[in-house]
């Protein structure tokens, strides 16, 4: 079989080219930049051009929708009928409405997404009884944020466009001499909220609010930046007063093909981490549990602190383990603890006929050992049920 057949059969991998991609669009900017105005025109644009069908489903925490109705009615878009508007803040409202518009087949725009972000930090923050953030919570949200956000807005079979208020990014100035940073300059323009959702849609928009002249002669437009866009002949691009026609071209390229949502096949990972086989924290988890039934069953069957009960104790994990104290069990390996610990559990449940003479106690367990392994056949013991 020839490399090319065996990559083929593997089952492994699919065809992107038969792929259809559903748009998905980020615009960013300071107040007045016009970003709610120009998602609008877009996701006006698809709806066009997938003949007048798709509802528009709108998250709407800036409350700029209002302003957006008559936009919306001259394109024959009715409340209630074509156009659902949410006023939520919640990530859990959002997980409900992406799923509808994926049923649905809709539209969703999302304005803004930085909303959205600083209610889950004002919950978490009320839920852990604090006011202010700490270095470690921030690990937290970011995992929390991109599995209630970002992988699901971005595996969504619908198109889905956001906007997000912009925060100037500062760097230091620093001494040439002392290396000392002596002030501060702005040196870019971020989303704000998880400093990497900016970049997950196929295009990133930067709008900015631009004036020319003075008094009545002054002229406003509006300014589109395209900071990022995985279709090449956009990336980089300047336009003004931007509409969807502007934006058409990778509408075109992710939607053309013929098959909708293929992932591909995708091999589980569930229980790569709680593996001792595979990852050595797993392993030691299991040591450390076993060894607690360990004590455990001691504990069960030898309650006492006295003389007789440290020896029978020391005197069961020797014929056990081959080993007489707690330091040297947890040198073991999982398992021969596994090994070990089944033949305590038979050796301690036989306690009570253990004989009164104790140079004999150890000859008797070795016994009693010899009879359960014996009777267990040919078991290899990595099969036994712990």
């Amino acid at each position: 079989m020839s490399a090319t057949g065996k990559l083929a059969r593997s089952g492994l991998f699919l065809n992107t080219g038969e792929m259809r991609r559903y748009f998905k669009a980020a615009f960013e900017g300071f107040a007045g930049a016009g970003k709610s105005f120009t998602m609008a025109l877009v996701a006006l644009g698809i709806r066009e051009q997938e003949g007048g069908k798709p509802a528009l489903l709108m998250i709407d925490t800036e409350e700029s929708s209002k302003f957006l109705i008559p936009l919306f009615e001259d394109a024959g878009l009715v409340e209630g009928e074509h156009l659902f508007v949410s006023r939520s803040r919640s990530l859990a409202d959002f997980q409900q409405i992406l799923t509808l518009a994926e049923e649905e087949h809709a539209i969703l725009l999302i304005d803004s997404l930085t909303h959205l972000h600083e209610e889950m930090v004002r919950q978490y923050l009320s839920d852990q009884h604090r006011k202010h953030l700490e270095m470690r919570d921030h690990m937290v949200l970011k995992s929390f944020w991109k599995e209630r956000f970002s992988v699901p807005y971005m595996r969504a079979n619908c198109h889905a466009l956001f906007t997000g208020r912009a925060a100037w990014e500062y760097e230091p100035d620093r001494d040439d001499d002392t290396g000392k940073a002596t002030e501060f300059y702005k040196s870019g323009i971020k989303m704000r909220g998880d400093n990497e959702t900016a970049f997950e849609p196929d295009m990133l928009v930067l709008m900015t609010r631009r004036q020319e002249g003075h008094g009545r002669a002054t002229q406003v437009w509006r300014e589109a930046m395209i900071l990022k866009s995985r279709y090449s002949p956009l990336d980089g691009k300047v336009l003004k007063n931007p509409s969807f026609e502007d934006f058409e071209p990778i509408y075109r390229f992710v939607m053309n093909g013929t098959q909708d949502g293929v992932r591909g096949p995708e091999t589980t990972m569930a229980g790569v981490f709680t593996d001792p086989s595979r990852t050595r924290a797993a392993r030691r988890r299991h040591i450390d549990a076993l060894l607690g039934e360990l004590k455990g069953l001691y504990d069960s069957y030898l309650p006492g602190m006295g003389a007789k009960e440290r020896k029978l104790k020391a005197d069961v994990a020797y014929v056990a383990f081959g080993k007489r104290s707690w330091e040297a069990l947890e040198q073991l390996s999982l398992e021969e603890l596994k090994v070990g610990a089944v033949i305590a559990e038979s050796l301690l449940a036989q306690i009570d006929a253990v004989p009164d003479e104790p140079k004999e106690i150890v000859p008797w367990l070795r016994q009693r050992r010899d009879e359960f392994l014996a009777g267990r056949g040919g078991d290899h013991p990595a099969e036994w049920d712990i």
